[in-house]
């Protein structure tokens, strides 16, 4: 602010001519209530009374353990954590077998993935793979530092329509992921590939 050739720097009044000779004022500190301005939880929306580093509410920062029923800090290492400590959750998912879990469909599992579950068509894959030497046949694609390549071993002759040769290493081939859906592209999973 200029008036009639004084100028205001801070808090001095000083002449045009003393202006490039002083030392410019001590800068304002902001006060208490500029630095520490209301933080609100990300839960609830309630102002936190200390918000120093915190996002939660003590009242949302706490949760029930679904197992043991105990208080903890839900929010300390994994949003949305249900269990206090792992033996909690081992336990909990110890009650959930069998008949008790989710997903539970009256003991019925497709025959498909038995068969892919069993030991022997477990070796048929390594044994495809360590043939192809865990390349793609069709792109040559291969895993290396940097760069992870997710390998299918592709039934030549259809898994479903020839349970003979499922687990016949020379029924099977090493295929990198996008070359396997293009050989699976436009044809019935029951059909033999070209």
């Amino acid at each position: 602010m200029e008036v009639s050739g004084v100028i205001s720097t801070g808090s001095r009044l000083i002449g045009l001519e003393d202006r490039l000779m002083t030392l410019p004022s001590k800068p304002r500190y902001p006060s208490h209530a500029d630095r520490y301005k209301p933080r609100y939880c990300c839960e609830c929306g309630t102002v936190i009374t200390k918000p120093y580093r915190k996002k939660y509410c003590d009242r949302c920062q706490l949760k029930p353990c679904a197992h043991c029923g105990t208080l903890f800090n839900a929010h300390s290492c994994t949003r949305g954590l249900k269990y206090c400590k792992r033996s909690c959750y081992t336990s909990q998912m110890k009650r959930e077998l069998g008949s008790s879990a989710r997903n539970w469909r009256g003991g019925r599992v497709a025959q498909h993935t038995l068969i892919r579950m069993r030991s022997d068509y477990k070796d048929w894959r390594t044994a495809v793979f360590e043939r192809d030497h865990y390349t793609c046949q069709d792109c040559g694609a291969r895993s290396r530092p940097g760069r992870c390549v997710y390998l299918h071993a592709h039934h030549l002759k259809s898994f479903a329509t020839h349970p003979k040769l499922r687990t016949v290493v020379s029924n099977g081939l090493t295929l990198c992921e996008p070359c396997h859906h293009k050989r699976h592209r436009g044809r019935n999973h029951g059909m033999e590939s070209s």
